[in-house]
């Protein structure tokens, strides 16, 4: 467990991002952009380090979305990917989309890309 640290520059960078906190993100977001590798690497490395944690939030996550956890889990074991996006017509499927979890059978054949905007909110998957 890491100890508070009373070092100045430290308690300084910690009120500067809770006063920034929009900022910071931004900061952070580009980071990740531009050193995608990094932060992949990064991610991998805590959670073999947490697996219990990480675990734990796998398991909250199952407790708070059943309905969820069953429909990914039925359209994995019966419906296969096919096609082009259904969003762009351009790039390979490769990604399943729930419009709906009460119909786990009906999904959306989605490319990475358009998948990642539709749970962004950038562009709608309900259709």
């Amino acid at each position: 467990m890491k100890t508070e640290s009373k070092d100045p520059y430290y308690e300084n960078k910690k009120r500067w991002r809770l006063e920034h906190k929009e900022l910071d993100y931004e900061i952070k977001k580009r980071w990740r952009l531009k050193h995608k590798e990094l932060d992949y690497k990064s991610k991998k490395r805590w959670a073999n380090k947490n697996r219990e944690t990480r675990n734990g939030f796998q398991k909250k996550y199952a407790e708070y979305n059943p309905e969820k956890i069953e429909a990914q889990s039925l359209a994995n074991r019966k419906v296969k990917i096919k096609g082009f996006c259904e969003i762009c017509k351009v790039n390979k499927a490769t990604e399943k989309h729930h419009p709906d979890y009460a119909k786990p059978l009906e999904v959306m054949f989605l490319c990475l890309s358009c998948h990642k905007k539709i749970h962004k909110g950038v562009i709608d998957g309900k259709e």
